[in-house]
């Protein structure tokens, strides 16, 4: 008799050991997880962050007048008034 309460003192003991042991690795493998997502969206918000300074840097080089008279030059062909312009004739 005491030999069986033994063996099931034994059974109960390696069955909770092996529970915790389980679920130990099943939140060590969720942690795990979870650390890789939040690297992930912590570089996420660090790109988000970059693109965010450029589109500023960007809004002020528009409002100059280097911007303005770039894309006057280019898109729309102006030129200033004391400039001349030469037109090459191939033949």
């Amino acid at each position: 008799m005491k030999r069986k309460l033994k063996i099931h003192r034994f059974l109960l003991v390696l069955f909770v050991i092996s529970y915790f042991s389980y679920m130990f690795a099943i939140q060590e493998i969720e942690y795990k997880k979870y650390k890789n997502e939040k690297q992930a969206y912590l570089e996420q918000i660090e790109l988000a962050k970059q693109k965010t300074e450029e589109y500023k840097e960007y809004a002020e080089y528009v409002k100059t007048d280097k911007y303005i008279e770039k894309v006057a030059r280019e898109k729309l062909s102006m030129v200033r008034p004391e400039e001349k312009i030469y037109i090459e004739i191939n033949n």
